[in-house]
């Protein structure tokens, strides 16, 4: 039945702004008869827009359940201090559940951080450099010990030392390029 704006609201139950709202959300697909305009009603197979109401509905309702499936999937416990990435997964998540899911990611950060389970990377790094350094010194002191209380030929503590210093060099190097990404560390021990 061939019907206009009013009267197919009063068909579906709602307003005429909410119909106006289902016509800007569904676009082109939403099923008109005839355009209006100024002077003009808009026109309408009631038969056709209600089927195509219930098939949308239909469709974002199972969209919606899958979405909630996938968002029961990569759910955590509070406990849990990993997580998923945002970008990764299943089909794209709403930004009121990425929102919900990062609300969710920090309180673990928050929790893992006072636990002691995440510490900053950059306090990791300067606590690590400052025992290096000192771990370096004590070695290079060993060896000039050492040299005096055996009696070492001066020419053979230095090549020590500097034999020392070149392989401190290496680790140092080594390091370096390991951890130019801290997370580098974690994928190779997942490997």
């Amino acid at each position: 039945m061939r019907v206009n704006k009013a009267e197919l609201a009063q068909i579906l139950g709602c307003s005429l702004p909410t119909v106006a709202v289902y016509m800007a959300r569904y676009g082109d697909e939403f099923p008109v008869l005839e355009r209006g305009g100024r002077g003009r009603d808009w026109w309408f197979d009631h038969e056709r827009v209600v089927a195509f109401l219930e098939g949308k509905r239909a469709t974002e309702a199972e969209a919606d359940a899958e979405r909630q499936a996938s968002l029961r999937q990569i759910a955590l416990p509070l406990g849990h201090n990993g997580g998923p990435e945002l970008d990764a997964g299943p089909p794209p998540l709403r930004p009121s559940d990425m929102l919900a899911l990062m609300k969710v990611r920090r309180m673990q950060r928050e929790e893992a951080y006072a636990c002691g389970r995440l510490v900053e990377v950059g306090k990791v790094r300067a606590t690590l450099e400052e025992l290096l350094a000192s771990w370096s010194r004590e070695q290079h002191q060993m060896v000039r010990r050492f040299g005096r209380e055996r009696g070492l030929d001066d020419d053979l503590v230095r090549d020590l030392d500097k034999a020392l210093t070149d392989c401190q060099r290496r680790f140092v190097a080594g390091m370096q390029t390991v951890a130019a990404d801290p997370r580098d560390l974690f994928d190779q021990a997942a490997e």
